[in-house]
């Protein structure tokens, strides 16, 4: 099939076609028999958003900035968005908020929550000493890293001791455009864009899928969580849409050398976001990558890996 906009499908035509239906045909009927319709409803809305999609008639977005991480979704999927208002408070429909690109309709992840999902491991290194030990490990111990400039005895990289100021330093470079008390050019400042999908790279790993006929791939599914408020009552399972696996995301930035050089830094975000994720519910599954396919598609400008 030919892709519609997945996103205002989710967000606009989702309800908009129920207010209508719900107002003209369902309001005389019984509160059973209005639920089953209802649920009818949203049953058929699904079947729609989650149709798979021909990714030949796709058109992705271009690719923006210089620098680019690759990651392969994994089971249970990718779950971002989920704190936008989606609900209305009718049983059947989905219930968590998901962030579509505006033109495209496709899934997406925003510059602002790709920068602090990496950003997150940083401001835990004035609390937590087992931040500090993570950031210093990937710099030593990464083999991507070089191993002329690492000093395992003394902790250091490139000559300089990998303690809390360091990082602390770093830090204010990286996401804040600060780097001694002064603030960074904009234009000298390290850049983080949306992460998008990427068609061409998605089409290439499900192209011997049997589950997927000619170039139809399932981009959205669907999931349910089930909180247990009170242990003698039975759970309501709560339903919500998320990005399934095997799908490929294109993660894209515009980095610039300074206290670690533009590789450096790109190596460093690319085993943050494989080791704690991305979105929400990481904690159970959600949001992690296949390694083996990030690693083996890592494009460095200075030094070809």
């Amino acid at each position: 099939m030919s892709i519609s906009n997945l996103g205002y499908l989710y967000f606009k035509e989702y309800y908009m076609d129920y207010f209508e239906n719900y107002n003209e045909k369902y309001r005389n009927l019984g509160d059973k028999e209005k639920e089953k319709k209802t649920q009818k409803y949203y049953e058929n809305k699904d079947e729609k958003l989650f149709k798979p999609i021909d990714m030949e008639r796709v058109n992705g977005t271009k690719k923006i900035g210089e620098d680019f991480l690759y990651f392969k979704t994994t089971y249970p999927g990718l779950l971002i968005g989920s704190g936008l208002i989606h609900s209305i408070g009718v049983k059947g429909e989905s219930k968590l908020g998901f962030q579509f690109d505006y033109t495209t309709g496709l899934p997406i992840i925003n510059g602002s929550s790709v920068k602090g999902a990496i950003r997150s491991i940083f401001d835990l290194v004035d609390k937590k000493n087992e931040a500090l030990e993570y950031l210093k490990g990937i710099i030593l111990n990464e083999d991507m890293f070089d191993n002329s400039l690492k000093d395992y005895e003394l902790g250091k990289y490139n000559g300089k001791e990998l303690n809390g100021e360091y990082f602390k330093e770093l830090r204010e470079e990286i996401f804040e455009g600060i780097k001694e008390e002064k603030n960074i050019p904009m234009y000298k400042r390290d850049i983080f864009y949306e992460a998008v999908i990427d068609i061409e790279e998605t089409k290439k790993i499900n192209k011997n899928n049997k589950d997927n006929k000619n170039n139809d791939i399932q981009i959205l599914g669907e999931d349910y969580i089930t909180p247990h408020k009170e242990p003698l009552k039975n759970p309501n399972p709560i339903k919500f849409i998320k990005l399934m696996p095997n799908i490929v995301i294109r993660f894209q930035f515009d980095l610039k050398d300074g206290i670690l050089t533009k590789d450096e830094k790109l190596l460093l975000f690319h085993q943050i976001i494989l080791d704690f994720g991305v979105g929400a519910k990481t904690n159970i599954g959600y949001g992690r990558f296949d390694d083996k396919y990030t690693k083996s598609k890592i494009q460095l400008r200075n030094n070809k890996k």
